[in-house]
């Protein structure tokens, strides 16, 4: 159990980390063995502002490493000094960590930012640097023209993060201060990259890829996407790969590729192990080893959007607020390829499987595959096989994870006293029915809507079952060719007759008559 429990938080570290929090990669640099792979979350983390990544980085770049578990805080205390020209910067940029963390001293940004400003007017570089960043980012504190300033202060000194930040500045355009210039851009991302700053290396690739702000040169991009790869970075890696494959820069060489593809592929890459799946013959990799690297791309782990599933604002608000991340692992192109492959005749074919791919495919967040996905399930009834589950999956199928989501709204409206409305059976029905949000399947529809039919009506009274899904059911059990059968529909046809709902009865009554269900 023990460690299950530690590869989870190890997962859960990782995914928080490829999210972009910081402190994830922060703490993914301290868990990882691999020194490299380590010290790239690391750069990963400071690139963000990360003040112990900074610190822990800091003999990087030429500057003392500061133990800021040895800076002395007694005199700190009472935030003044004697003789202020006497304590050095490093000690003043260490208290300065020491109140930003609260370790061991009450936490306090206001204390932290003072001894920040002292320290880099002394020239401590990492207090320049991590000065701009909270000017830059934090809301209470945010100065454009103050960030700038001290930017310029560390990257004067030769700090790579601080050019790096320079170029990005200049790149895009920041506010009133710096104006957008991809050629003073290049300048500074290139004072970065000569010091080995992978990022800007790879930024740096990407300028010359682009010709932007300086001439397009394939051969000057290759050479900064080598240097950017050789610091571990998977996205320039990625790029080598593709590069190799294209004879852009480089001579054609799938050797070459297959290199860089399996360094990024080995890292988690979805698109580098569809890569090495597309170019399998050039690469010599055989078959089953590249079906792999297709099944590995295509992933396991999956969450769908669900906005817009419930009715009212404050619904919608919680989902916002609870599932915010809507994120789908696994590349889309290759779900849909294993789709396809699963449903071809020969020794693969596994119409449970291709079900099961198709249907990820769909529920990815790139919508022209999942297009593509609908298509191929609405042409081929996929709908009418078996389920399939990978071995050794825990995650509840789509539909599940919905009707889990809504059970916790509802929960939360019984806790906050809003108005219950109990009709998350109903709402999957019918996307299941239409093919809304998840794939089109009239047999799991039924499933919901009978839930509905059986247990409770529009307004959670238990007495009668819902007269909508009772209707729903006799039209699908008449209109679906899969699922067809006129004694269930003439059953729950009827009943949504005798129900409490006018409307519904009046419905129901119309399509009795239209279809002449005294015959059956």
């Amino acid at each position: 159990m023990k460690k299950n429990n530690e590869q989870n938080y190890f997962n859960r570290c990782k995914a928080d980390a490829e999210l972009g929090n910081a402190d994830a990669q922060f703490e993914l640099g301290n868990l990882l063995e691999d020194d490299d792979e380590a010290f790239f979350w690391y750069q990963r983390a400071a690139e963000q502002g990360h003040i112990e990544a900074i610190n822990l980085l800091g003999d990087s770049s030429g500057s003392d490493q500061i133990n800021i578990n040895s800076v002395d805080l007694s005199y700190t205390e009472e935030f003044t000094f004697k003789d202020e020209k006497e304590i050095s910067g490093d000690a003043e940029f260490g208290a300065a960590v020491r109140f930003q963390k609260g370790d061991g001293v009450a936490k306090s940004s206001k204390k932290a930012v003072k001894f920040l400003k002292q320290a880099a007017e002394k020239n401590q570089v990492l207090a320049q640097y991590n000065l701009g960043l909270i000017y830059q980012q934090d809301s209470e504190l945010k100065d454009d023209k103050e960030a700038v300033k001290w930017f310029k202060k560390a990257a004067a000194q030769g700090y790579d993060y601080a050019q790096d930040t320079l170029g990005w500045m200049h790149q895009y355009g920041y506010g009133k201060e710096v104006k957008k210039d991809s050629k003073e851009a290049v300048k500074w991302y290139k004072k970065a990259a000569e010091q080995n700053h992978f990022l800007a290396q790879y930024t740096l690739g990407n300028m010359y890829f682009e010709g932007e702000g300086v001439l397009k040169d394939f051969k000057e991009a290759a050479k900064w996407y080598h240097s950017s790869a050789a610091g571990g970075n998977s996205k320039a890696e990625l790029k080598l790969g593709n590069m190799y494959v294209n004879a852009e820069g480089v001579l054609k060489d799938y050797k070459e590729a297959a290199k860089w593809y399996l360094k990024c592929a080995e890292k988690g890459d979805n698109y580098s192990q569809y890569k090495l799946y597309i170019h399998a013959n050039e690469m010599n990799i055989d078959a089953e080893e590249s079906i792999d690297w297709l099944h590995k791309s295509a992933g396991k782990d999956m969450f769908i959007d669900i906005f817009g599933l419930l009715q009212s604002e404050s619904d919608k608000k919680f989902i916002i607020k609870s599932y915010k991340e809507a994120v789908c692992i696994g590349f889309a192109e290759s779900q849909y390829l294993l789709g396809t492959i699963y449903f071809e005749k020969g020794r693969t074919k596994d119409l449970s499987k291709s079900k099961y791919w198709i249907n990820k495919a769909y529920e990815n967040s790139d919508r022209d595959v999942a297009k593509k996905a609908e298509d191929f399930w609405n042409k081929n009834e996929l709908w009418n096989y078996k389920d399939y589950k990978l071995k050794n999956l825990t995650e509840p199928s789509c539909e599940e994870k919905i009707r889990d989501i809504v059970q916790n709204v509802l929960t939360f409206k019984e806790k906050t006293g809003l108005e219950l409305s109990v009709y998350n059976d109903l709402v999957i029905g019918y996307r299941l029915r239409e093919g809304s949000i998840i794939l089109r399947d009239p047999i799991k529809a039924i499933k919901y809507y009978k839930s509905a039919a059986e247990h409770g009506d529009y307004k959670g009274d238990k007495r009668g079952g819902n007269d909508k899904a009772k209707y729903k059911l006799g039209v699908i059990y008449y209109e679906e060719n899969s699922v067809q059968d006129y004694s269930e529909s003439k059953y729950w046809i009827n009943k949504a007759f005798e129900g409490t709902d006018t409307e519904i009865s009046k419905k129901a009554e119309e399509f009795w008559n239209k279809h002449e269900f005294w015959k059956y």
